[in-house]
């Protein structure tokens, strides 16, 4: 069961919401190619690079991108779509090391994980955009998360000195907003280079 909340004046009324069949608003069919990754068949996961939008496995254990009713955010602790001021969720990036070739001048293995928060812990965050660059602040490339909220990305061809890569890189989650209002948080990580 999926819950959808209500703001009624002076309270909040928690409205149920069938989540398998047809009926609902929240049971539009796929509006974007499913994610690739793991399906978690006893989760509603947030999609990381859309408020309104989140992830359930249908039948056949693939991940299923869904919509919120209009005006709703994901509420990623809660599983539900909810009013953007009550659907904030923070997250987090660790970002690895990676490593930098001298000729041609490159980095490898550029990577990072992006979790949500659940309520009780972190889980990997699929579909989040991540930016990673250099210390100077040069965009090195981008990866979008898979299932398991991991991206990685190689940058061959860089206009940039061996002593500004040795300083290592930031991997950057922008997080998603609706009208305004944060809902996933935005997030950074640091990560190392060493030279292979």
């Amino acid at each position: 069961m999926m819950y959808h909340r209500l703001g009624l004046g002076l309270g909040s009324l928690v409205v149920a919401v069938a989540v398998a069949g047809l009926a609902g608003p929240a049971q539009a069919a796929p509006q974007d190619p499913p994610p690739q990754g793991h399906c978690d068949t006893n989760r509603l996961l947030p999609d990381g690079s859309d408020a309104t939008k989140f992830i359930q496995c249908d039948t056949g254990n693939q991940p299923v991108v869904k919509t919120c009713p209009e005006g709703t955010a994901f509420n990623a602790p809660q599983e539900l779509c909810d009013w953007p001021q009550d659907a904030q969720s923070a997250t987090r990036v660790t970002a690895g090391t990676a490593r930098l070739s001298v000729l041609p001048l490159g980095v490898t293995g550029l990577k990072a994980t992006v979790a949500f928060e659940t309520g009780g812990g972190f889980l990997g965050l699929q579909n989040a955009k991540v930016t990673f660059t250099s210390a100077a602040g040069s965009v090195l490339c981008t990866a979008v998360t898979d299932g398991a909220g991991h991206a990685s990305c190689d940058a061959t061809g860089l206009l940039a000195t061996v002593d500004q890569l040795l300083r290592g890189y930031t991997a950057t989650y922008t997080g998603t907003t609706l009208d305004g209002t944060p809902i996933l948080t935005g997030s950074t990580g640091k990560g190392t280079i060493t030279l292979l």
